[in-house]
This record gives C-alpha cells, structure tokens and sequence, in this order.
C-alpha cells in the first residue's frame, strides 16, 4: 500500500478477508479509522469504559472501523497516526460474545456491532470492529456505567462521546449542560451531533443539485440566497472539528486558546486563493489588517501555505494558527494565556487567567476586519456565522476574568467566567459584511454577557446615538 494515504471501510475489510494484512501498513488513522496494538482488556472497567467509549463516539460520527493487531505512530508533518506495523493478536485473548455483551450492557441505545476475526495462522489474527453510523432517532449513543450501593445496582453515569478527526473526545459538560439548559429536545442534540460529522458541502444549504458543482474541498458553491436558513446558533458547531484541528496543527491542543471563526452561507469560491503572492486576497492573508503600530494585530508572520488544495494556512507555532479556506470558511486562533489574550498585568494573573480588554477588543475588530476585507468581493446574500470560543483556561482550577468598564474606570469591576469552554455564535446578514466595527460590536456583547456584564459596561464601544460599533478611534490611541 503506497505510503500515508487513507482508504474506506470496505477496502480495509476487503484487504483482511484477503489475509493481506500487511497492506494497510502506511494507511493514516481517520474519522472513520481506529487502530489499537492491543485487544481491549474486558476484565477492568476502566477498559470496558474505553471500549464502549471508542464504539459510541464512531456511532455518534460517521460509523467505521476499530482494528486491533495495528501500531500506530504519530507523524511530525501530519495531524493523524499512520499505521507502521502489523502485530497479530493471539487467538485465545479475542472474546467476540463477551465484547459484544459489554456493548450491549454499556451503550444506549444498543446498536448492532460486526466483530469478525482474520486469522493470519493457526495461533493468531487481526480482529475489525465495523461501526455503523446510528440513525437520527437513535442519536445519541451515550456509554452508561451502572452505580453501586452495598453491591446492588442504584441507577447509572451517562457519558456522551464525539468522533473528532481520528480522535474519541468527550463532549464538554458544560456544553450539554447548556443544551440541557435552554430546553434540549431529541430533535436539538441531533442537531449539534450532525453538525460535527458534516463535510463543508453541507454548508450550502440554499442551493438546489442544478445550482451547484462539487469542488475538490467538498464544498458546493451555488447562487447566493438572502432566505438561507440556518439552525440556532447556540446549537451549530459544524466548524467545531475543523478548529479542533486547527489548534492540534498550531500545538495549541494543551493550551489555553480563543478562536474566532467566520463562516459564509451559503459557501462561496474563493478563486484567488490559490495565486501567487502578489494578489490581492494572498497580500491580504500575509498581511492583515492593523490599526496602530505595536498593536495588538492578526499577524502571524506572513508566510501562508497551501494546504492540500483546501486552504491557506499561516502558523506561528505553540502560539497562534490563521486559516481560509476556499469555501470561504475563516479560521484565527492564538494562545489565551499571558502570552496571548491575557497578555500583561502578570501579577494579578497568579491564581487565574485575566483577559486583557483591550487584546480582546482590538483582535475581534481586525478580525471582523479582515473576513470583510476576504468576503467584500464574494459574498452576495444569505449570512455569515460567526463563532467565538474559549477553551482550556481554568489556572489551578479557577475560571478567567474579565473586567467591565473602559480602562479609565477605577476601581475595575471583575467577573470571573461560568466555566472554562465557550462557545457561542452570532450571524450577520451579508449587506452588514462591509461593517466590521458593528460585527465586532456583537461579537464583544457575546463574551461580555456570558461573564456577567450588561451592554453599558463593554469598553470600547460607540454609543447608540452616535451610531454604536467598535471605536476604533479609541483603540488607535491606546497605542
């Protein structure tokens, strides 16, 4: 099998039943494949946890394959480990019924699982556990894990696990607990799990089969349409596996990071991203918008790659990751820690995090900046999300602060944040695109009132009367 390269579930089962093991060494692990050395240990319940936790996450996802018999190593110039060895497993250690009972015990609802076994000599095998992908109305596959009181059962934990990539990740209690909070239906969670597993060509939602052509990136670019429909915000988190990415590549996965994210609807092409560097839209990637010298700017050191005919992408390594796509999605995540969002004031930043209000302001205008800049020359109607996300930032298990009022404000008001992840989005009608001091405007409002702040103590912005948005003047002269 030639080198790195990623094959569907079929031709991996087709491989096995031939006994051609050997082949798949070279094959990159996926959303869709999962590789263990190891057969799983069924004796501890941490294990049957694991197991039940890898199966539930594939099912919640797109379905596919655990193989067991495979090493796997990471790989500095790609984000997934590719198998590099086959290591047959023993025959008498693989317990196809008691893997299938565990299953049947640990995942609700119960879904059929195929376990089948390679022999690849008398005394060992491979082993492939195909997952198919659940059906709408049996999402989610949650694991449960039964309860003891003086040794009789007394009820269940449920888990809730997400296939991200080619990795299981838990599904942030802080974000089910926010669904759960604003009235979450079956129809909703479906919603959110959908929204992870879909390809950009699900974006263009508005654009009938006649309107559009399939790209290499897997988006479909079609007319523009002002009725576009989208679902709630609070809920759509389609762009969340690509950020998750994202992070991993600029090794910010650890770290705490904020994310800004804009996404058109529906999906455009953006024709020029792939030119050289003297056209207008790579100048403006490698070098994007600042308003003072010194400030706290986008730049990343304006050298932009092109990355498997998909994206532009400028990294400054362990600090902050740039990335457009050419369906229009946009990407910006830095560090949140000192070196980053809470940059400065370092020894009020002992036990907790403490955002800088005017890191935060200045970034999220030139962001807004930026995406109008990239989308002034393509986006002719329907809407542009636009996502904002903290993740990892508790310090010895306290939260961030944000302080309310404009920096000439003493004493400060101070809030620390209701959990360490956030996520929330906003959208903004296309005819706004060219507005980025007001896209920045509702953006900020987002983060300030999930601390606690109302809208007048936000710094940095223009009054009502005045024509509200961002003043940039004001943050010009911060410098």
């Amino acid at each position: 099998m030639p080198e790195g390269i990623i094959i569907n579930h079929e031709e991996i089962i087709r491989l096995l039943e031939s006994g051609k093991f050997e082949d798949l060494i070279g094959v990159f692990e996926n959303e869709r494949l999962e590789c263990k050395q190891q057969p799983y240990d069924l004796e501890s319940d941490k294990n049957k946890v694991e197991f039940s936790k890898d199966v539930s996450a594939m099912a919640n996802a797109d379905g596919g394959v655990i193989l067991l018999g495979y090493r796997t190593e990471k790989q500095q110039d790609h984000a997934d480990d590719k198998i590099v060895s086959f290591r047959p497993l023993p025959l008498e250690k693989i317990d196809t019924a008691k893997m299938k009972a565990i299953l049947s015990d640990r995942l609700y609802p119960n879904i059929d699982i195929d376990i089948r076994v390679y022999k690849a000599n008398e005394n060992s095998c491979a082993v492939s556990i195909r997952v198919r992908k659940a059906a709408a109305g049996e999402l989610p596959i949650l694991v449960r894990k039964p309860l003891l009181d003086d040794k009789a059962q007394s009820g269940y934990l449920f888990g809730l696990f997400e296939r991200k990539l080619a990795h299981t990740t838990n599904f942030p209690i802080d974000r089910f607990h926010a669904l759960l909070r604003r009235g979450m239906t079956e129809s909703t969670i479906n919603l959110a799990l959908e929204s992870l597993q879909s390809q950009i060509a699900a974006l263009d939602r508005s654009a009938s089969p006649s309107q559009t052509a399939k790209h290499a990136d897997g988006c479909d670019y079609g007319a523009s349409s002002p009725s576009a429909t989208m679902p709630n915000p609070d809920v759509y988190e389609g762009l969340q596996h690509i950020i998750d990415k994202a992070v991993r590549d600029a090794g910010l996965a650890d770290e705490p990071t904020f994310t800004l994210a804009a996404q058109p609807i529906p999906a455009i092409n953006l024709l020029e991203l792939f030119d050289g560097r003297g056209s207008k839209l790579v100048s403006l990637i490698n070098s994007p918008p600042e308003i003072r010298v010194g400030g706290f700017d986008l730049d990343l050191g304006g050298n932009s790659r092109i990355v498997e005919g998909l994206k532009r992408v400028t990294v400054a390594e362990n600090y902050g990751i740039c990335e457009v796509y050419k369906s229009g999605i946009i990407i910006y995540s830095f560090k949140a820690d000192q070196e980053g969002l809470s940059w400065g004031r370092r020894e009020q930043q002992r036990e907790s995090l403490l955002i800088n209000q005017l890191t935060l302001a200045e970034k999220i205008y030139l962001f807004a900046k930026f995406v109008s800049s990239v989308y002034v020359d393509y986006v002719r109607g329907g809407v542009v999300s636009f996502l904002v996300q903290l993740e990892r930032t508790s310090v010895n298990g306290k939260t961030p602060r944000l302080e309310g009022g404009s920096l000439g404000d003493f004493p400060r008001t101070s809030k620390s944040a209701p959990a360490e992840y956030f996520y929330k989005s906003v959208e903004i009608s296309a005819s706004e695109i060219t507005r980025p001091a007001h896209i920045a405007e509702e953006i900020l409002k987002l983060i300030y009132n999930w601390f606690g702040f109302d809208n007048s103590q936000i710094p940095y912005l223009v009054d009502k009367i005045n024509g509200g948005g961002i003043d940039v003047e004001s943050l010009q002269s911060r410098g």
